[in-house]
């Protein structure tokens, strides 16, 4: 029985490791998918960093930190 919990516990910590953003975080990435998306959709290309921040008004810094999560 303690090697079946140990097992347990040691799985639960390996696969528990999820980081979970803020809220305003995950607001901010779904706006810029979605912005991302229409611009896609209206130009046939993906967007270039320097006209999702003409788009969005965020800085080149923010839109790059946003697109690595």
């Amino acid at each position: 029985v303690y090697l079946i919990k140990q097992s347990i516990n040691n799985w639960l910590a390996m696969t528990a490791r999820v980081v979970r953003l803020p809220q305003r975080v995950r607001d901010e990435i779904r706006e810029l998918i979605g912005i991302r998306k229409s611009f896609i959709e209206n130009f046939g290309r993906e967007p270039f960093n320097h006209e999702l921040v003409q788009m969005t008004g965020k800085s080149e810094f923010k839109i790059v930190q946003l697109l690595e999560i």
